[in-house]
């Protein structure tokens, strides 16, 4: 069960590697599977102060491995962080690690046909029920 007053947030790389390429369907999964919580999308484009009320104001964090998740620094100890790996090719674990000091609570996904430079179909009902169950802390 999410929290009350949950707040998702899905990064969206839109084109480029490492993209979602069903990033429309997995937002209607998403607020299919837990319709109490907010849904908020993060491009990128919007103002530095935007951003990062977003991050703050997260209580899960959804996105695919790149530079977006760094903003995960300024999110409140206890956020799920649900990362997208690849799994055709290499990815650092920079945000896992990031994520154990910050206290955040964090889970990966890799699917299948994945790669570093290309498109990934996320399924993700599992790992997003899975994040937004608080931590017992």
């Amino acid at each position: 069960m999410p929290p009350p007053g949950c707040r998702i947030l899905v990064i969206n790389r839109g084109g480029g590697s490492r993209r979602v390429s069903n990033h429309g369907s997995m937002l209607t999964g998403i607020m299919d599977q837990h319709p109490e919580c907010e849904l908020a999308v993060h491009s990128g484009k919007e103002p530095l102060k935007s951003q990062l009320e977003l991050f703050r104001k997260a209580t899960t964090i959804v996105a695919p491995h790149g530079a977006g998740l760094s903003n995960i620094y300024i999110s409140r100890p206890g956020t799920g962080v649900l990362e997208f790996l690849v799994m055709n090719g290499q990815v650092g674990l920079c945000y896992m690690i990031a994520a154990a000091k910050l206290g955040l609570r964090y889970w990966a996904l890799a699917f299948p046909g994945s790669s570093q430079n290309g498109a990934m179909t996320a399924n993700i009902r599992e790992g997003i029920s899975d994040t937004s169950t608080p931590s017992p802390h």
